[in-house]
């Protein structure tokens, strides 16, 4: 595929900030490191993944990359992934090289990876067997699908061409060459639905440009085989691009949907080569989606009069409102465009009653003048009456049209926003649960022990580097003994220097000054030094189980991924607000020791995901706790800093101060599970709001609340 493909269009649409599934990174060393005896921050997770036993049977390309100095490559299976040229809410694309036939290629894998929802890895895998199943000069073909480490991909050929969205820009081009590409396209569409496939959201971005000129038809993410039945699209529900989606996908009529939809959106593109513009273009994406489904477009050669009468019919007849009054096939539109390009006539162009007069008119200019003042005179009166009724009714159509309009927007995007928050949140939490049990297979298999801190600091120091949201890493054991490290940010000159800090403890030996072990990014000497605790460690949630032996959650411990996550908390050193996630481990030598491994999370990054991930411009998206207090909430320009940020943290949502909030506290209630979605007033101005919970394994519940402004609503829709 082609660099800065826009993949974001499709249903649980994730931000270009969204973590990328899981991949296996490889070891990276400038040229001329040597180990030392501190621990070395430089080390890639790599340190920590089963890629470190990587047996003899190892691809030797791959081999070979990872002994490359200086560099970091990574793999995804059969690939060796250069670089992101897309990204969207349900997936990511890559800029690979297929090891084995040594190939260029595009690798498209689901956002998400083992946590994708069902019905996001159902409608991936619809995309793939439909892209699978082509073969057509104007189709990307697909070359592979298939699962790897818990992730479905697929991969395709890489065109390496610009899309006819970028190559057309805004400017009209030549009739000619527009019906070229049209042709092209449309004979490619014709064998899809010959194939029994319907695109669904084909678009000028959806359509690269080879290095030939030809045109190829990418992203069947919405694609519907004609056969089946499309589980995975409800009634109601707006998928595709506003501005070229046919009335009846612009309405949410799901059974309305066919290969006529298609003949639409070449017709929509046909109009935006010819004019520069797509055919309904509102102020916003809500008076879009009112003129799609109730006005008629312009006629084209009102904007351009050179554009040919007769590609002006064919481009119209495309865009009828009624299905039928289109072209029953992508053949019949092949035929009619290889006729206009040919100089030869072309079947629908009946010429109609009005069109009729108006040549009459012309031909009889006096004639034309006397009928009309006549007409004027015998109708006045009427027109005059019925005027201010008619006007009166169109007013009130249109108000009833917008509100319809806006009541079917809200909900998708609102329904589409939880969606995305929730796969946000899986991605947050999900290397935790991964690095967790890869930590408890070390500590279980012995290669980790509490009382050697060298070999565990090892090992720890890059889970921690490698995630940001972890602040420290515990291990305890119910002898009493734990072994902690945290790292801290200080600012030098104004660079961030990492403080990180080593400690061990026993409960036999406990005093009230405890030993410290110290280094920093900028100085990895290690110094120690004592001093004493403000708090108790051994009140701590990861402590009390191991000394207790028992997992304070009541999960089964005899179950390898039984995770404890606590409720949030003011984390002890930093004061920011955290949650732990502990696991207990059996002893390897027989289970007489049980062992916690715990790693501690700043919420306050859920802050900083969520200031880059706001559902509008003006929207805000918060996560509560289960009694509806605040853990999170976006950057605002009352909370410039962290600083300020941290008052309001397990406040209840009323005591923030901020009407939007206050108002939503008032409609929504947070002692039902079911999903929310109401319309409220805040200042005046109309919000929406949406609230769902997200659950942590058996015990820990979160609320996921969006708010946005109703003026911001037809953004979201304009980006797809």
């Amino acid at each position: 595929m082609s660099p800065r493909r826009d993949i974001s269009n499709k249903p649980n649409d994730e931000s270009p900030d969204s973590p990328a599934p899981h991949l296996e990174p490889t070891q990276y060393r400038e040229p001329g490191d040597t180990a030392a005896s501190a621990p070395t921050l430089e080390r890639t997770l790599a340190d920590a993944t089963p890629r470190e036993h990587a047996t003899s049977e190892q691809n030797p390309s791959e081999q070979a990359a990872t002994d490359r100095q200086g560099e970091r490559v990574h793999y995804f299976g059969d690939y060796e992934l250069l670089e992101e040229i897309a990204r969207g809410g349900m997936g990511i694309v890559y800029k690979a090289q297929q090891t084995r036939l040594k190939r260029l290629v595009a690798v498209k894998m689901i956002l998400g990876g083992a946590l994708a929802s069902e019905q996001n890895v159902k409608r991936f895998l619809v995309e793939a067997e439909a892209s699978a199943n082509l073969d057509h000069p104007g189709i990307v073909p697909v070359y592979d699908f298939g699962e790897h480490g818990g992730t479905n991909y697929f991969s395709m050929a890489y065109v390496d061409g610009p899309s006819l969205a970028e190559k057309v820009g805004e400017h009209p081009m030549p009739a000619d060459e527009a019906a070229a590409l049209i042709l092209k396209i449309a004979d490619a569409v014709a064998y899809a639905h010959a194939q029994g496939v319907i695109h669904r959201d084909l678009k000028p971005e959806n359509v690269l440009i080879d290095r030939d000129g030809q045109p190829r038809i990418t992203d069947f993410g919405l694609a519907k085989l004609i056969d089946s039945d499309d589980e995975l699209t409800q009634d109601g529900a707006i998928m595709g691009s506003v501005f070229y989606m046919p009335p009846e996908q612009a309405s949410g009529q799901k059974s309305l949907i066919g290969p006529t939809a298609d003949i639409y959106a070449l017709g929509a593109m046909l109009y935006k080569l010819l004019t520069g513009h797509p055919p309904f273009q509102g102020p916003t994406a809500m008076e879009t989606l009112n003129q799609v489904i109730h006005q008629d477009p312009i006629p084209l050669r009102r904007i351009n009069s050179r554009i040919p009468r007769d590609l002006e019919t064919i481009c119209l007849k495309c865009l009828h409102k009624d299905i039928k009054r289109r072209f029953r096939t992508a053949n019949e539109l092949v035929e009619e465009l290889t006729s206009f390009r040919r100089g030869e006539p072309i079947r629908s162009r009946p010429v109609g009653q009005i069109e009729h007069l108006w040549r009459w008119c012309r031909r009889n200019p006096l004639p034309t003048l006397l009928s009309a003042g006549l007409l004027f005179t015998v109708f006045f009166a009427a027109i005059t009456v019925t005027t201010f009724l008619n006007r009166a009714k169109a007013e009130q159509r249109r108000f009833e049209q917008q509100q319809r309009s806006v009541e079917t927007l809200s909900n998708m995007v609102l329904s589409k926003t939880l969606s995305e928050t929730d796969e946000w949140l899986r991605l947050f939490f999900q290397p935790v649960e991964q690095q967790l049990s890869v930590t408890g297979d070390r500590v279980g298999a012995g290669l980790i022990d509490v009382e050697t801190p060298k070999d565990a600091n090892d090992f720890l120091v890059p889970l921690i580097e490698y995630y940001p949201q972890v602040s420290s890493l515990m291990i305890a054991d119910d002898r009493g003994r734990e072994h902690m490290l945290l790292r801290t940010e200080q600012q030098i000159d104004g660079q961030t220097n990492h403080l990180w800090r080593c400690r061990q403890t026993r409960l036999d030996q406990w005093q009230d000054e405890v030993r410290w072990t110290e280094w920093t990014s900028k100085q990895p000497t290690i110094q120690q030094h004592t001093e004493s605790l403000s708090y108790d460690p051994r009140t701590r949630p990861w402590f009390r189980t191991a000394v207790n032996g028992l997992d304070e959650s009541n999960a089964d411990q005899n179950r390898r991924q039984a995770i404890h996550w606590t409720e949030p908390y003011l984390f002890f050193t930093t004061k920011d607000l955290g949650i732990t996630a502990s696991m207990a481990i059996p002893d390897s030598n027989g289970g007489h020791v049980t062992t916690v491994v715990a790693f501690d999370l700043l919420l306050q990054d859920i802050t900083r995901f969520t200031t880059r991930k706001q559902p509008t411009q003006n929207g805000k998206l918060l996560v509560l706790t289960e009694d509806a207090r605040l853990v999170a909430l976006p950057k605002d320009a009352q909370f410039a800093t962290p600083m300020q940020w941290k008052q309001w943290f397990m406040k209840p949502l009323e005591e923030i101060n901020q009407p939007y909030a206050t108002q939503a506290a008032s409609v929504f209630s947070f002692n039902s599970d079911r999903k929310q979605i109401y319309r409220f007033e805040s200042n005046g101005d109309q919000w929406w709001g949406a609230a769902k919970q997200f659950q942590l394994g058996d015990e820990l519940t979160l609320w996921m609340l969006v708010l946005l402004p109703e003026r911001d609503l037809h953004k979201r829709l304009s980006e797809q």
